[in-house]
This record gives structure tokens, sequence and C-alpha cells, in this order.
């Protein structure tokens, strides 16, 4: 029973892959408005209505293939941080970490407005789902409890600063992204990392 059991998690798997690398291979190609659940249920062989098994709607398959994977944000994220020695700084990990996170959304623009401005009404993930979406999040954590142990940082909730700075970065992708930072006398660039430096000031210690 339990070989039967792995063996149906394992093909269900391999076929939410096969899924996710066809959405992305249509959203690179032709951009999002050709991404359908249709459009990729013919790509890959299947009947449209199979695929609402895996994904129960366009968007839910959107904000999947913009953490899953190792081409996903999370996996962006992950990259970023095994990337540093194990002494490294946690100002130097975090700083990286947003760099990653905004590069990220620009090179993904049209998927990433789709996936913070459209979110699903009543949608609740699977428990697995929100785990995949939620590994960024976990590894900014973390990496910014390690300032805190290291002497670096002064935190009181690894998880409030966690998502302070989270917000920072976000907010500032968004008002990037949507046009609200143009003619502001410098580039992104340095808005960003003088964006970062005040973020760092207000963790650092």
């Amino acid at each position: 029973m339990n070989a039967a059991v792995e063996r149906r998690d394992r093909n269900r798997q391999e076929m939410r892959e096969t899924i996710l690398a066809s959405a992305r291979r249509i959203l690179f190609e032709q951009g999002v408005a050709s991404l359908s659940m249709r459009a990729v249920a013919r790509d890959i062989g299947y009947s449209p209505a199979s695929l609402y098994e895996y994904f129960p709607s366009k968007a839910v398959l959107c904000q999947s293939l913009f953490f899953e994977g190792a081409n996903g944000l999370s996996g962006w994220m992950r990259a970023v941080t095994e990337s540093f020695p194990e002494n490294a700084r946690a100002q130097d990990i975090t700083g990286a970490m947003a760099k990653a996170y905004r590069s990220y959304a620009l090179q993904n623009r049209e998927l990433y407005l789709l996936v913070f401005s459209n979110p699903v009404p009543d949608f609740v993930p699977a428990e697995g789902d929100r785990r995949k979406a939620s590994d960024g999040f976990d590894l900014l954590t973390s990496a910014i409890l390690r300032g805190a142990e290291q002497g670096d940082m002064h935190v009181d909730n690894p998880v409030s600063s966690a998502i302070a700075a989270w917000t920072v970065v976000h907010g500032f992708v968004m008002l990037e992204i949507v046009g609200y930072l143009d003619g502001r006398g410098e580039s992104a660039d340095q808005l960003f990392q003088d964006v970062l430096t005040q973020v760092g000031r207000g963790l650092g210690k």
C-alpha cells in the first residue's frame, strides 16, 4: 500500500512539474495573455479538465509558476543564500536576497503583477503549496535570525522583522513596475540601494 501511495504521489508531482514547465514555456515564448489552461493542455496533450485536478484556475497556476522550482522566486532566493559561505554576514545575505527579489520581479513583470494584484477569491492552497510559496520568506527570516545571533542585527521578533523588510522591498518593486518611480531624479538602481541602506540601518545594531 505504501509503495502504491508513493508511486501515485510521485506520478502526481511529475505531472505537476510537466504542467508548470509547459506554462513557463508558453509564458516566456508568447506572453501572459497567451497562457491559459486550454493552451497548456493542448501543449502537453491532455484534456483541460485533467489540468484542473492539479490547478483549479489559471491564477493558481501562475502563483505556483511564480514561486515554485529552481526557476521560481523561492528557487532564486535559495540559490542566493547558498552562494554565501557559512561565516558570511547576515546583512550581506539579506541585501543579496532583496536584489534577487527585485531582479526576478523585473524579469517577470507580467507574472509578478498577475500574482500579487489578482488574488484568487476564496482560494485556500494545499499545505504543501503554501509551504513552497513561503520558502523565500522562511529563508529571509532565517537570515535575519542569523544576524541576531551574530550580533549584527537588533531583532525582537525575526518574523516581524522579515515582514517589515519584505514589505519595503515588495512595495518598492511594485511602485517601480507600475511607473511611480519615474522622474524621481535618480536611477531606480540607486534609489533601491538607498532604500536597502535605510532598511539595513533599521536592523543593524
